[in-house]
């Protein structure tokens, strides 16, 4: 392949890279147990204490449904709530940011 550069890092794509490094919090429409297998991994963190997480347990159609379920209940949030919940997962991107930049550090060092 042509201009693609493969890393040994626990993220397969920059869909998930993309928010660890703008610190943004995210949701991620992927296998079953990504999310767990991201917190096993190098120790990122996610948004559990945040809001229901139990969409990784799942596959398919039950996975989608379950996202679409957190999605609205986002989007149902007053503007404070919002807020309080962004304030929330502060700590958790600034840690997987750090970590990430950490995973990349040490690559570099090979």
């Amino acid at each position: 392949m042509t201009g693609v550069q493969t890393c040994a890092l626990p993220i397969s794509t920059e869909k998930t890279i993309r928010p660890i490094v703008g610190n943004k919090p995210f949701i991620v429409y992927g296998p079953r147990n990504f999310l767990n297998n991201l917190k096993l991994h190098e120790g990122f963190q996610t948004f559990e204490t945040v809001w229901d997480e139990s969409y990784d347990n799942f596959e398919g159609t039950a996975r989608w449904c379950a996202i679409k379920e957190l999605i609205n209940y986002l989007l149902e949030l007053s503007s404070t709530q919002w807020q309080e919940l962004i304030h929330k997962t502060e700590s958790i991107t600034q840690h997987n940011r750090a970590v990430l930049k950490k995973i990349i550090d040490d690559r570099k060092k090979l």
